[in-house]
């Protein structure tokens, strides 16, 4: 389009509203004139870099606003993200599983708990006589407890009964050796899942695994013993209420 068409086109009205008879400026991103109300003694002659086969608004540079709004919203994204990143990184405490064992000091309460010792002495009531009483001891030494002192933090839980060696176990991480009497030792890991922690005691004819939960003030053990002697497992549940 030549000059004189050009003006012609700019000068024929294109520019009026002609619903309502009014004149119209053009949006802020045609940079190129002014922002004010076009005047049509005002429109300058298009330049000589303009390809006289486009149309003048071809020839417009892009939307002044448009980079810094595309960087906004990329701040946006990015600022969403860390925000996302930093809360699971926040509540992974929380959501660790030993996070739901409140360490302290804990004492059997017999009137809210199953007797273990009758539990072990009727499932090993089938025990040839001569293997019983044996049986029966160790099974009543490694889990004769009226106190437990326990302890949960930085990935590990610490577990003491009565005034017997405590034993310090990383959660999911390699058995370790620990001796609860000179003739009952055990190879001893902890497992975590939800606000339950399971401690496994692994001996030499009995494996027993002792899960671990807080419920209010108390502190809530379910143990399950195997064994290859016994026909059964051995179930059993108690409850140690919170002194300290």
């Amino acid at each position: 389009m030549g000059k004189i068409a050009l003006n012609d086109w700019l000068l024929s009205g294109s520019h009026v509203d002609h619903l309502n008879g009014q004149e119209w400026a053009l949006p802020d991103c045609q940079s190129s004139f002014s922002r004010d109300v076009y005047q049509r003694e005002e429109v300058p002659a298009p330049t000589a870099k303009m390809s006289p086969m486009r149309s003048p608004a071809s020839s417009l540079p892009p939307y002044p606003r448009a980079g810094k709004f595309e960087e906004r919203v990329m701040r946006h994204h990015t600022l969403s993200a860390a925000i996302a990143v930093a809360m699971l990184s926040s509540t992974s405490g929380f959501a660790n599983p030993a996070q739901g064992v409140v360490s302290g000091i804990y004492e059997l309460d017999t009137a809210r708990s199953e007797n273990a010792f009758k539990v072990i002495d009727s499932a090993t009531a089938t025990i040839s006589d001569d293997k019983r009483p044996r049986v029966r001891m160790r099974l009543r030494k490694s889990i004769a407890v009226n106190r437990i002192r326990i302890s949960t933090a930085g990935g590990r839980v610490g577990l003491a009964y009565d005034a017997k060696t405590p034993v310090t176990v990383w959660i999911g991480g390699d058995p370790i050796t620990w001796k609860l009497i000179p003739e009952l030792v055990f190879d001893v890991s902890v497992k975590a899942d939800g606000g339950t922690v399971a401690l496994t005691f692994r001996g030499n004819d009995s494996v027993r695994t002792s899960k671990y939960q807080s419920v209010g003030q108390d502190l809530v053990e379910n143990t399950t013993i195997i064994s290859p002697l016994l026909s059964k497992p051995i179930v059993y549940h108690q409850v140690f209420k919170k002194i300290s």
